[in-house]
């Protein structure tokens, strides 16, 4: 009963005593408040809708990276500024996190600093800054040290990122100019005997400029004794001088797409399945040598895991190809410089204390294995070169060949090979 009921029914106010209350509203007043907290709750829910759509139209976030669920909001969220911890590891960094239900939000640009993965899915963005969720690294545990206010984190291998150390298949520099330039090749011998001297001789001539280069090359002997003949025996009278023209070829080299074409005389293109031949015509064809120290073949990695900051010395075949520092973690060591064939790593470790760890692997390289997506290829039409390096001008059948070439994986490559003559064909593929 309220002290105006009291008042009503006559009673003394000394009687019973009650402290003075909010005055209740009139019934009128009460369904105009109820009516407004309704429209204000709908006002909310609507604002929240609009939020979220506006969230999702963020230019900064994938369609693939949807909003987080809103919750209470970001307004519910609680902000800590902490340090962090990494596998039992103390960070340099000091930054702000969002603290949502047993869960944590951390800045894209923290992560980074942490060397940790950006993890694909869902993202928010709060003040201009991209959040990403802690549980999506998929930690081993999660805890704060609010003494300290540290963030300890146990975090696996995948979560953070590899120093990556790369040695090969680097951008392509092209060449500084296509001058016109001309230069000799020559190799001479002189054979002496107590009947005879005999002087032979190759020479290779090459003219290259902005369009190309010709190449003309051959081989030669005379005798300088003035006589006839080439052996020891005195009735040998057959004479001995003589010319041969080996190859006449012009060449253009395309170096941004490994590229070569010939015409004139060449050699066919590399086939598991058939034999080069020496021919004269039309070749198009891939050549890697455009691109000097890179590799065709799926050069091997080393990887591993260092638990502290330590310097490391890379060994290939007993040679000593890397030395630095690297940061505790993952790290890879990507296309190591390799001949084919097999061959033998030693890495050397030493942590801050001077201890070291030496671990060595072995590693075997197929020259005919292509890297993976790698593909070479040569396409040839003329006519067979008959009697190389004894006759000049002597072509037999014409032909046409064609090998393709992919690397399927780093470790298995597919090949197809075609030829074509007026009396036979051959055809021939698969896994080489």
């Amino acid at each position: 009963m309220s002290c105006r009921d009291r008042h009503a029914t006559g009673r003394s106010p000394g009687s019973a005593r009650c402290r003075p209350g909010p005055r209740s509203p009139p019934k009128a007043i009460r369904a105009a408040s109820s009516r407004s907290s309704a429209g204000i709750e709908r006002l909310s829910a609507a604002r929240a809708a609009v939020l979220l759509a506006a969230l999702a139209m963020q230019p900064g976030l994938s369609r693939a990276q949807q909003p987080l669920p809103a919750g209470d909001g970001a307004a519910a969220d609680e902000t800590l500024f902490v340090g962090f911890e990494i596998n039992g590891r103390p960070s340099d960094l000091a930054a702000v996190v969002r603290r949502r239900g047993g869960d944590y939000l951390i800045r894209d640009a923290d992560l980074a600093a942490l060397r940790l993965n950006i993890p694909d899915g869902v993202a928010l963005e709060i003040d201009g800054d991209v959040y990403r969720l802690l549980s999506a690294l998929q930690p081993m545990a999660v805890s704060l040290d609010e003494g300290r206010q540290v963030l300890l984190l146990s975090l696996p291998q995948t979560a953070m990122q590899a120093t990556s150390v790369n040695f090969g298949r680097g951008p392509l520099v092209p060449p500084t100019s296509r001058d016109w330039s001309l230069f000799l090749n020559y190799d001479a011998a002189l054979a002496t005997t107590e009947t005879y001297a005999l002087g032979s001789g190759a020479v290779e001539g090459v003219l290259s400029g902005p369009y190309g280069s010709l190449t003309n090359s051959g081989l030669g002997r005379m005798r300088l004794d003035g006589g006839i003949g080439g052996g020891a025996r005195s009735g040998d009278t057959q004479s001995t001088d003589s010319a041969v023209r080996l190859e006449s070829t012009y060449t253009y080299d395309n170096p941004d797409n490994l590229t070569r074409l010939r015409v004139g005389d060449s050699v066919s293109g590399y086939s598991s399945f058939a034999q080069q031949v020496r021919f004269g015509g039309i070749q198009f064809s891939t050549d890697f040598n455009l691109r000097p120290g890179q590799y065709k073949f799926g050069a091997p990695g080393l990887a591993g895991y260092l638990d502290n900051d330590a310097s490391v010395a890379l060994y290939v075949d007993n040679v000593l190809r890397y030395t630095g520092s690297l940061p505790a973690g993952p790290f890879s060591f990507n296309d190591l410089p390799v001949t084919t064939g097999a061959g033998e790593t030693r890495l050397v470790v030493r942590d801050l204390l001077g201890r070291e760890q030496v671990i060595t692997s072995s590693y075997y390289v197929s020259g005919d294995a292509l890297a993976a997506g790698t593909q070479e290829y040569s396409y040839e039409l003329g006519a067979l070169r008959d009697d190389y390096g004894r006759r000049s001008f002597d072509y037999g059948d014409a032909f046409l060949s064609g090998t393709h070439r992919l690397g399927l994986t780093d470790w298995l490559t597919a090949e197809v090979h075609g030829e074509l003559q007026a009396d036979r064909y051959q055809l021939g593929g698969g896994p080489c």
